[in-house]
């Protein structure tokens, strides 16, 4: 008795004359001797064609080796070998090259959205990012400004009840007195540390707003884990 091989065939749509390649099932073949002749002839007339050079190597591997390849073939012939000719072949392997191509675009367009859309979140992060930082970065700047110019107001003040003293005004008030004398010891200092180092007081208040802003930065750091810079 004959063998029976297995095969895959399209089943027929109720809405379409064409088949979709979820929709093929097995079964058993009767002809197995037709379908093997015709397997046969295919090979041979690649091998010519490859001699011919009508064919690359590689299109000689393809249409062997290819599912896609054998499945186009039976597209074309109906399994018919008579059907075979090396005109069918050749469209055989322009469809399996044209699909691979499709495919290989199809992968290569998903690889570069993917990579577009990984780009924009790490775009999108670090725009957040970065607004973070710079929020809390003029938080930090506002509270040493402010504690910089009370402070630059406090010196002020000293400086210039340092100057009523020095121009002799006295007081019979305790407080006041002491008030006085702090305040001429405060200018006294201050101007033997102009003379020396050239201090002033806009220096002060700057090198202090700076000493307090890199603090409160790294505080800031500390608590929040955001790299933050001066």
């Amino acid at each position: 008795p004959a063998a029976v091989v297995a095969f895959s065939v399209p089943l027929p749509c109720a809405h379409s004359t064409h088949s979709h390649p979820s929709s093929r099932k097995p079964f058993l073949d009767p002809y197995p001797d037709f379908h093997h002749r015709l397997l046969d002839k295919f090979l041979v007339e690649v091998e010519k064609l490859e001699k011919g050079r009508r064919i690359t190597e590689r299109d000689h591997q393809l249409l062997r080796s290819s599912t896609l390849a054998h499945e186009e073939l039976m597209k074309l012939t109906l399994g018919d070998d008579a059907a075979l000719t090396e005109e069918t072949i050749i469209e055989t392997l322009e469809r399996v090259t044209s699909e691979i191509k499709r495919e290989e675009a199809t992968k290569v367009a998903a690889e570069v959205l993917a990579h577009q859309n990984t780009q924009q979140e790490l775009n999108s992060e670090s725009e957040k990012r970065s607004r973070l930082q710079e929020r809390l970065y003029w938080k930090c700047d506002k509270s040493a400004h402010r504690i910089a110019v009370s402070i630059g107001i406090a010196i002020t003040v000293l400086l210039i009840v340092g100057l009523v003293a020095g121009i002799g005004f006295k007081t019979m008030n305790q407080l006041l007195g002491w008030v006085l004398i702090a305040g001429t010891a405060f200018c006294l200092v201050f101007t033997v540390a102009n003379f020396l180092f050239g201090t002033t007081v806009k220096g002060v208040l700057e090198k202090l707003h700076g000493y307090l802003l890199k603090k409160f930065l790294a505080q800031e750091s500390s608590v929040t884990g955001v790299v933050l810079e001066q």
